[in-house]
């Protein structure tokens, strides 16, 4: 835990790969983690801090911040408790309960974060938030939606990977093999990679042929038509401005065509696994032209459903695949000094 705390990268998201994964859990220890050694900002892009599930109506635990962070949630929250919040910003944000205002906790309080939605609605509140004075940020990520996870917005993630993703050990273990391998993926470094990257080449297909960058008048392989498929099939090389689907890869698949597939990062891929080997199979390559750092991932051994795994078992096994980054079990390895609310 002592490397996340020191890392250099300055806006890191928390990312559950399910529902009841344990994130609020991972969220408040970190926050309490960082707000040790450095001025800490916080805001979600879903909901999260509220007392009951919305889905399952089990209690949740509390969103706990010390004084001196700076939280970006609308102003119906702050209102909750108006005595122990200053109001810095409104961000001119809009989410589903209104605008998200900007502000620093008096004292150590609970609160409940109301999502910014938008990735770069993201960015601009991240923005304010180091203005105002934040040198770290965390990103609260919801668990089916990947925009806290876009290297456009975060440098650096942690992984909280629950009992609840799966009845069985071995489903929970495949999951994370799969979701592991594309958030890995190999970047994209040739002398192509900076066009690509600019905005206005990022809203069309391009392909790399005969040693060119070729912009084509499509923004997804889906419009491209059965006469004009031999164009991207004689391509070494394809970037995909959006996303890459299965459907896209089984076209390649079945034309036997090992092409090079590049996308902006992993959050624009929706792939299974299964479909990717195949693809691997004929000669094909998939890269990214940005990664994000996992620099860590936390278990839950436990699902509120009433099941669970052994603790020592699930850590070693999710190490295993895991390489190099470091696995905790959070309850278990990291000690948790949430405090209770001290304002008067």
């Amino acid at each position: 835990m002592s490397k996340v705390k020191q890392t250099p990268y300055h806006t890191l998201a928390v990312v559950g790969l399910s529902k009841n994964a344990g994130k609020t859990t991972v969220l408040n220890g970190l926050i309490q983690q960082y707000a040790r050694v450095a001025s800490l900002g916080i805001l979600s892009i879903g909901v999260d801090g509220e007392a009951v599930d919305a889905w399952s109506a089990r209690p949740k635990p509390a969103i706990q911040v010390p004084a001196g962070t700076f939280v970006a949630t609308t102003g119906v929250h702050y209102e909750q408790r108006p005595g122990n919040w200053e109001i810095l910003k409104n961000t001119r944000v809009s989410s589903s309960l209104g605008s998200v205002f900007i502000a620093r906790a008096l004292c150590t309080t609970k609160v409940k974060l109301d999502g910014v939605q938008r990735k770069e609605s993201i960015r601009q509140v991240i923005q304010m938030m180091k203005s105002l004075g934040a040198h770290r940020i965390l990103i609260d990520g919801a668990y089916d939606r990947m925009a806290a996870a876009c290297t456009t917005v975060a440098d650096g993630m942690i992984v909280v990977i629950g009992a609840s993703l799966a009845r069985s050990l071995q489903t929970v273990l495949k999951k994370w093999q799969e979701w592991s391998h594309l958030f890995q993926l190999p970047r994209y470094e040739d002398k192509w990679a900076t066009r690509f990257q600019t905005p206005e080449n990022q809203q069309s297909l391009w392909i790399v042929q005969n040693n060119q960058a070729v912009s084509l008048p499509f923004s997804s392989v889906l419009q491209v038509s059965a006469s004009e498929e031999s164009v991207l099939l004689n391509s070494s090389t394809l970037f995909l401005p959006g996303a890459l689907t299965n459907q896209t890869l089984r076209l390649f698949i079945r034309q036997k065509a090992g092409i090079t597939i590049v996308v902006r990062d992993a959050t624009h891929l929706f792939i299974t696994l299964e479909s990717l080997r195949q693809f691997y199979q004929i000669g094909g390559k998939l890269m990214v032209l940005a990664r994000i750092p996992i620099l860590g991932i936390a278990i839950n051994p436990t699902s509120p459903d009433g099941y669970g795994f052994d603790a020592r078992e699930m850590k070693h096994k999710v190490k295993a695949i895991s390489g190099s980054i470091p696995v905790w079990d959070w309850v278990h390895d990291i000690e948790q000094e949430v405090d209770s609310d001290s304002c008067s």
